[in-house]
């Protein structure tokens, strides 16, 4: 790879992180997840271009670390695997870097696993007391404590008080009409909100991507 080749990676890199990390700040999860994804292409060119001509190291990857964060608690497997493809296919990356990535794509498949858990047990159930869900199932109370605060703050799960119990059923209505954005190429499409939970063809540029969903109330 060239010089111009990996400054050109490494700036394609930043773009998709910057649009990620907007996405987080408005609270839009699953397109962060989507864009950090596109921009796993340009991870090994980006890494080479700051390290060689830069002087840079590199403690730890943000996309991949978005990726990780999130993707588990959207019941994504398919961008954990993406992400670990590219490790696998690449393994300087994880050579490169400070953190474990290892141990840390481990730990995300294992909190995918606990949120799969308790979406199947209150989807088919409903609302129930943390006992309850906790006892169905199976959850210590760390894994428990790690999807209930996460979700709680991507908005994906409800809870009421009603004393000495905390109850719980999830927010995200699958069924609602959402407008989605493709990430790489911006194209636009409606559709409900489950179909955006996988990779979808593009009506404009045809590619298969996770498309970062938007407000419904702009779908009307």
């Amino acid at each position: 790879m060239t010089k111009q080749e990996m400054e050109e990676h490494a700036g394609q890199y930043h773009s998709f992180l910057g649009k990620a990390q907007s996405s987080l700040r408005s609270q839009d999860f699953r397109g962060a997840v989507a864009f950090a994804v596109a921009s796993l292409r340009f991870v090994d060119g980006m890494m080479q271009f700051e390290r060689k001509y830069q002087g840079k190291e590199h403690a730890k990857i943000d996309a991949i670390e978005i990726i990780f964060r999130f993707a588990p608690y959207l019941l994504d497997s398919d961008s954990l695997d993406s992400a670990a493809e590219l490790l696998k296919s690449q393994r300087r990356i994880a050579k490169n870097t400070g953190t474990d990535l290892s141990s840390a794509l481990d730990e995300a498949r294992a909190n995918l696993w606990s949120a799969y858990r308790v979406w199947d047990f209150l989807e088919n159930r409903g609302e129930c007391d943390e006992a309850t869900i906790r006892r169905h199932t199976g959850l210590e109370p760390d894994a428990w404590d790690r999807v209930r605060t996460k979700w709680e703050v991507m908005r994906l799960l409800r809870r009421r008080e009603n004393h000495p119990a905390s109850y719980f059923s999830l927010s995200l209505q699958m069924a609602v009409t959402v407008l989605a954005k493709c990430p790489r190429c911006g194209g636009s499409a409606r559709g409900k909100r489950v179909t955006f939970l996988q990779k979808v063809k593009c009506p404009k540029c045809a590619a298969q991507e996770f498309f970062a969903v938007l407000s419904p109330e702009l779908a009307s």
